[in-house]
């Protein structure tokens, strides 16, 4: 569904609408599997009858000392492994632990059975019960990393795109304030793996890394000591996740509340290591209003720059602040600045990064700077002209646009790619086709397209023996690829086998 835009005709400020949402606060047991098992427990706490008259309607011992949902040992059980699972729960469950034995004595004083049997079963209803997240269990890290500037060692959660253990490419990097919240993590990951740059569709991005930085004093990180949280960013931690993992030159930082505050702060300060924030609901004061404008009024950087604002309708305060925000920011922008705005409609203070981290993302990505050159993308649609060498000018143009340093560039995603060996196919040149394609199992060996592309390659070069070697290799590599869709992967395995089967010497 494309989400609609507005553009307003006196500040060019193109506004983001997302769709209406209902006016109730998120539920804190669907964001972490604490609540969720706290949530589970306390269900069945209600066993003592409150009166005769209540009897009827909650038989409380209807399932008896039995161990079933709604029994003491049940509870107890369930109990047991939540403080074994999750251990930050423990302090706050003893209470729990108390309630549950007095109620269970005497009149249900749970038998002599084995606690460990009682643990696995106990272990298996919470896991049906616990939310049920689809990602790679690789793909997810929690890296210590010691800090001169704040002299202590932060915890950082790493989440990295799905395949990234196959992949060779390079991916942009999304820095997360307020990381220990996990519903924030969740939503993060989820919008930056939303890959569709290589189809067309109105909304896509490119997978990227997220890097969510847990804040225990967060007044002390984002305000008190603010300039040596900013140190410990750009000097500590994006230097070491640049030297170990995978990274493109483009950061993008994100940060709610006070978070969205200190976020202005960092574009102002380090605008070559943020070219892109997306402030949430940010805490404007005059001052930092004043200041802001006059970091955005003085930069004569041709660079491109990326601030995405927003605050939810139920929170008058922040609504204001960041409506004075943008007034005064689009009145001063140089030509270089693309600053957007994303409605929450019926959205509190807590409920608006729900809406801004996916729509924020998407602000920034969506921007045609991204795309080939209009020539050049016009020249491979309509199969004009060498495709290789349209598409290496059409990134090195589009590297130039993006005021990437020498040896940084982002390079063709595999959509683009596709498109090359596609043309080459169109034009039946089986050589250059075999050429592009092996280029692009080389570039992208986690995408399973480029084996298609490569059968289909060596069919219109007359090669089927290679084909058949190409087919054998895909179902193969199929096995080592993260699929999501199972019935995609078996329809895919199937039609391999079917076309080797077609290509078997008779």
């Amino acid at each position: 569904m494309r989400v609609p835009q507005v553009a307003s005709r006196d500040t060019g400020e193109r506004v983001i609408r997302s769709p209406p949402v209902r006016d109730s606060g998120p539920d804190p047991a669907q964001q972490d599997p604490r609540g969720v098992i706290a949530r589970h427990i306390m269900d069945g706490m209600p066993w003592r009858r409150q009166s005769k008259r209540d009897s009827a309607a909650a038989p409380w011992d209807t399932h008896g000392p039995s161990g079933k949902r709604g029994s003491p040992r049940f509870a107890l059980e369930c109990l047991w492994v939540a403080r074994w699972r999750y251990p930050a729960v423990r302090p706050q469950t003893t209470h729990l632990h108390h309630r549950i034995l007095r109620l269970s004595a005497p009149r249900h004083r749970m038998p002599h059975i084995p606690r460990f049997l009682s643990m696995v079963r106990a272990f298996m209803v919470l896991a049906a019960l616990a939310p049920v997240t689809h990602m790679n269990a690789q793909s997810s890290r929690v890296l210590r990393v010691p800090s001169a500037a704040l002299g202590e060692t932060r915890v950082v959660h790493l989440h990295l795109p799905e395949g990234y253990g196959l992949a060779k490419r390079r991916y942009p990097v999304v820095v997360l304030l307020d990381g220990q919240v996990k519903a924030f993590n969740d939503i993060a990951v989820a919008a930056a793996g939303y890959e569709l740059t290589g189809d067309q569709h109105p909304i896509a991005m490119p997978p990227q890394i997220v890097v969510a930085i847990e804040q225990g004093d967060r007044a002390g990180d984002l305000v008190r000591r603010e300039d040596a949280f900013l140190r410990f960013l750009t000097d500590e931690l994006l230097p070491k996740i640049d030297r170990e993992f995978r990274t493109a030159p483009f950061h993008t930082l994100i940060g709610h509340s006070l978070g969205g505050r200190f976020a202005l702060g960092a574009m102002c300060r380090a605008g070559r290591m943020f070219p892109a924030v997306v402030a949430i609901s940010p805490s404007v004061s005059d001052s930092s209003l004043a200041v802001t404008t006059q970091c955005v009024r003085s930069d004569s950087s041709a660079s491109p720059r990326w601030l995405v604002v927003s605050a939810g309708t139920l929170e008058p305060r922040s609504l204001a602040n960041s409506e004075r925000l943008l007034t005064a920011l689009t009145a001063v922008r140089p030509a270089s600045w693309r600053i957007h705005r994303v409605d929450a409609p019926g959205l509190d203070h807590t409920g608006t990064p729900l809406i801004t981290i996916p729509m924020g993302l998407w602000a920034v990505f969506s921007d045609s700077i991204w795309r080939l050159p209009a020539a050049i993308d016009d020249s491979l649609a309509k199969r004009l002209g060498d495709a290789d060498a349209l598409l290496e000018r059409g990134v090195a143009t589009r590297d130039q646009r993006l005021h990437l340093e020498r040896g940084a560039s982002l390079g063709a995603t595999p959509g683009e790619q596709a498109r090359v060996v596609s043309a080459w196919l169109w034009h039946r040149n089986g050589e250059r086709a075999v050429a592009s394609a092996r280029e692009y199992l080389n570039r992208f060996p986690d995408v399973m397209h480029g084996y298609t592309l490569l059968i289909d390659a060596y069919d219109a070069a007359g090669n089927h023996a290679e084909a058949r070697k190409a087919i054998e290799s895909a179902i193969s590599h199929s096995n080592r690829v993260p699929w999501f869709d199972e019935t995609q992967k078996a329809r895919f395995q199937a039609d391999m086998r079917k076309a080797l089967a077609e290509r078997i010497p008779r």
